[in-house]
C-alpha cells in the first residue's frame, strides 16, 4: 500500500534537502582527490511505508562529480533511504550509499 500523495512528497521534499554533511557515512575520500556532491533524487514510484508505523523507506539515486588528478567525471550512485513521518513530516533517519560500481 503506497504512501498518501502529502507524506510522500514529505519524504520527497525532505531527501531533496540533503547535503554533503548530512551524509557522514559515505566514504567521499575513497571516492577521488575532491568528490563534489551534486544532490539526492528519489526514485518516483521508490517511496513506501516501513517496517513500523509511521516509517518510510524510499530508493534514491546520489549524484556526485569525481575529481582525479586534473580530471572529473559525473557519476551517480543508488541510495536506500529509511526514516520517520510524522504530522506530514519526514525526518531521515539514514541513507545507505551503494559504492560497489567504483569498487568492484
Amino acid at each position: 500500500m503506497p504512501l498518501p500523495s502529502r507524506q510522500r512528497r514529505a519524504v520527497f521534499e525532505s531527501i531533496a534537502r540533503l547535503r554533503k554533511r548530512d551524509l557522514d557515512g559515505v566514504p567521499w575520500k575513497t571516492l577521488s582527490q575532491r568528490t563534489q556532491f551534486c544532490g539526492v533524487d528519489v526514485h518516483p514510484f521508490g517511496v513506501y511505508p516501513g517496517p513500523m508505523p509511521g516509517s518510510f523507506e524510499a530508493v534514491a539515486t546520489l549524484y556526485v562529480t569525481l575529481n582525479n588528478a586534473g580530471s572529473a567525471f559525473s557519476h551517480s550512485f543508488p541510495a536506500y533511504v529509511t526514516g520517520r513521518i510524522r504530522r506530514n513530516k519526514a525526518r531521515i533517519d539514514s541513507i545507505r550509499v551503494n559504492l560497489e560500481s567504483l569498487t568492484h
